[in-house]
């Protein structure tokens, strides 16, 4: 029994010595095979003695190896389901950050879930292969896959969920940047049509033709900045931010400047009126004393008349 049970510790050292671990099936057939030898050799050696051979308890010293040997099987697995996931991980950051920012987000997300379920199915079938047991035992008990607290398929899906959602924040802040420069634009563009008119007095037709222009030059200087991704104008901050230029920018923009244009209209008028009162009233007084009738109303509307 000693020497064919410590024939089996011989046989069982020799197996799973490779960088990843054996596939459960040639786990388990190995480990069957160094049985089957062990007690073939134990029968061989009792062969030319007149004893009863002790299957049972050769078998029962054959469990306690072998359980020892399942527990470092165990680690061995738990390690490699473990790198297994995080190569996969790593593959698909790098695949992630290939993508140039900014990218259409709802293209990205089809993209990105198409990916994630084929690594994930792909590593599915990879480890249901990996645990395939095998045939049943004779001389002892069939090895099973260690107890993994989480399922590494679920625990795969919700990393590369994880990084999926990080790097689509990377694109949203990327498209807020592009959007917080074409607000910018829009304001520089309406800035710059009204610095030209500067104080220039405007009169109401000019006004609303400088209402048409000042538009034309803000939505173009808002839109040329996101020219370049089309998709943008499908976007929910193609709305927001466009209701923001409308309002903040322009609408805002066009009416302190009206508001502005008009007083200086009014102080301009109030400045004429009172240089026409003075004059009237200059003039008036230096007009020749006595005289007709007729010809004090006659000079009177030619002094008016020129007034106006």
């Amino acid at each position: 029994l000693q020497d064919a049970d410590g024939w089996f510790l011989s046989l069982l050292g020799s197996i799973d010595h490779d960088e990843d671990p054996l596939p459960l099936r040639d786990f388990n057939n190995q480990v069957e095979d160094a049985r089957t030898k062990s007690v073939q050799f134990y029968m061989e050696l009792l062969k030319d003695f007149d004893v009863s051979p002790d299957i049972p308890e050769l078998r029962k010293r054959m469990s306690v190896h072998f359980q020892q040997k399942l527990g470092l099987y165990h680690e061995r697995v738990q390690r490699w389901v473990g790198e297994l996931i995080a190569k996969e991980k790593d593959g698909f950051s790098k695949l992630l950050s290939q993508r140039e920012l900014p990218f259409d987000p709802d293209v990205f997300r089809k993209k990105g879930e198409d990916a994630i379920r084929k690594l994930v199915d792909d590593f599915s079938a990879k480890l249901q292969v990996f645990s395939s047991r095998g045939k049943q035992p004779v001389h002892g008990k069939t090895a099973q896959m260690p107890v993994i607290t989480q399922d590494p398929a679920s625990q795969l899906s919700t990393d590369l969920h994880t990084l999926l959602s990080a790097r689509e924040l990377e694109n949203e802040r990327e498209i807020a940047q592009y959007f917080k420069a074409a607000v910018a634009a829009a304001e520089e563009a309406v800035d710059r049509e009204l610095k030209v008119i500067g104080n220039k007095l405007v009169g109401m037709a000019q006004m609303k033709e400088l209402y048409s222009i000042v538009q034309s030059r803000c939505w173009q200087a808002f839109e040329d900045k996101l020219a370049g991704h089309k998709w943008m104008k499908l976007l929910h901050h193609h709305k927001t931010h466009k209701s923001l230029v409308q309002t903040d920018t322009y609408d805002n923009k066009m009416a302190r400047f009206n508001a502005a244009n008009d007083q200086r209209l009014s102080a301009h008028f109030r400045t004429a009126l009172e240089r026409c009162r003075s004059s009237y009233k200059t003039r008036k007084t230096n007009m020749a004393m006595p005289v007709s009738e007729s010809d004090l109303v006659a000079e009177h509307r030619q002094l008016a008349a020129s007034v106006r």
